[in-house]
């Protein structure tokens, strides 16, 4: 499911008060660190991820690779921060 430019404005704006939850660094994307967001998505629906200046991957790279891995929907890039979305598949609609 795609997300709709009014979903994604109202999920920027829940984002912009988020402090990044994971961040990537020199070593780039691991398997632990795919590991990592996948459980943190289990958690919470919306995520920020800071890719640190030393981290060999660019910020586009790092989002395509994440949204793929986690099965997840970029909301921004800003900077070296991402904004993900996955909906929470355990939550009653």
């Amino acid at each position: 499911m795609e997300l709709t430019g009014k979903q994604k404005r109202t999920l920027r704006a829940k984002g912009n008060t988020l402090k990044p939850l994971l961040k990537i660094g020199k070593e780039g994307i691991s398997d632990n660190t795919i590991s990592a967001l996948c459980e943190l998505f289990e958690k919470r629906e919306l995520i920020k991820v800071e890719i640190t200046r030393n981290c060999p991957v660019t910020t586009a790279d790092a989002a395509k690779v994440l949204e793929q891995k986690c099965d997840a929907q970029l909301v921004s890039i800003i900077g070296r921060k991402l904004l993900l979305f996955k909906i929470d598949q355990n939550e009653p609609k």
